[in-house]
């Protein structure tokens, strides 16, 4: 595990349904809560941003803005991969 700041962004019952397919690769389902995990969030604007780390090619990560509407978020965690992985949450 690194000390690297992660988010947990949860999403809100029916947000996976209602993104489809388009998002399915960002979102983990773990207890029945769905989340994406992202390396920064911006809340801020029409839509709550985030930018997400995606393997295209083993060992080849780029990164993705993603943009949601905020209704679809029901709240976010911040911690290291540790300390979320330790916790539980991701």
């Amino acid at each position: 595990m690194s000390d690297k700041r992660v988010y947990a962004v949860f999403l809100t019952d029916g947000a996976v349904e209602e993104l489809g397919p388009p998002f399915s690769v960002f979102i983990t389902n773990k207890d029945g809560e769905a989340y994406i995990r992202a390396v920064a969030v911006d809340p801020d604007g029409n839509y709550y941003q985030m930018t997400v780390e995606q393997e295209v090619l083993p060992g080849t990560t780029v990164e993705i803005d993603l943009q949601i509407h905020h209704e679809f978020v029901k709240g976010s965690v911040l911690g290291t991969e540790s300390e979320t992985h330790e916790l539980g949450v991701v």
